[in-house]
């Protein structure tokens, strides 16, 4: 897919709208540490709308990498319809058996797909609801867009860098990976990012300013390459 170089380019995923389990306040789950922090699912509802009419604009292009919306087919549309976003490419997840390729709670989308390759102003990107170690081109630059995480996706640290950090004797960074905390310039997953409402600090979309400033911070660190990447 090529896009129209003249808009702007928004990511995201797992919106899950109209979830009362992901819901704090509502919840039925025993554990509720991992729910959003909201008092009522409309509460999170109406967050989730207004993060993504707050940046995407009408005339935007948006990629959604699935997990739409909970409560059955009528909650697609009633969702999709408080979307100002003329055109979204919808790439399906786990949840999103009521979204079908084609025919009826398809319309809404300008695309519905399981895997989406694409590119935008020279830089090509795969999405897929399910994050992948390897993906088309990922030896040539290409990123890796996925949702389906909420954020908590675990620090595997690729072998090559494991290396270079126990013949720096970097331990204290390879005990802050093993538990899962943020180390400056060191990057696990590399080329590949969680788009997902709940990964971004501000519960939005990223922009692709936003995606390919992160991904030239993964370069910069000259820690992971495209070439060791199939």
């Amino acid at each position: 897919m090529h896009i129209d170089q003249t808009k702007r380019v928004w990511f995201t995923s797992d919106t899950h709208y109209g979830h009362t389990n992901l819901v704090k306040g509502e919840s039925n789950w025993q554990e509720t540490d991992q729910c959003r922090d909201f008092a009522t699912t409309a509460e999170m509802n109406e967050a989730i709308v207004d993060g993504i009419n707050s940046v995407v604009m009408p005339e935007d292009i948006l990629f959604h990498a699935g997990d739409w919306s909970f409560g059955g087919a009528e909650r697609i549309l009633e969702f999709r319809r408080k979307i100002r976003c003329k055109t979204i490419h919808f790439i399906r997840g786990n949840h999103d058996q009521h979204i079908k390729l084609t025919g009826r709670h398809a319309e809404g989308f300008s695309s519905v797909s399981d895997y989406l390759k694409a590119d935008y102003a020279g830089i090509g990107f795969v999405i897929s609801h399910y994050p992948m170690k390897s993906w088309h081109y990922s030896y040539r630059g290409t990123w890796m867009l996925f949702g389906h995480c909420h954020g908590r996706l675990r620090q595997h640290i690729p072998t090559r860098m494991l290396k270079q950090l126990i013949e720096e004797e970097r331990w204290q960074d390879l005990k802050a990976i093993a538990n899962d905390e943020t180390v400056e310039g060191i990057y696990p997953h590399g080329f590949s990012m969680d788009i997902g409402m709940d990964a971004h600090p501000e519960f939005r979309p990223y922009s692709f300013e936003e995606i390919k400033a992160y991904m030239e911070r993964v370069e910069a660190s000259g820690m992971e390459r495209w070439q060791d990447r199939l």
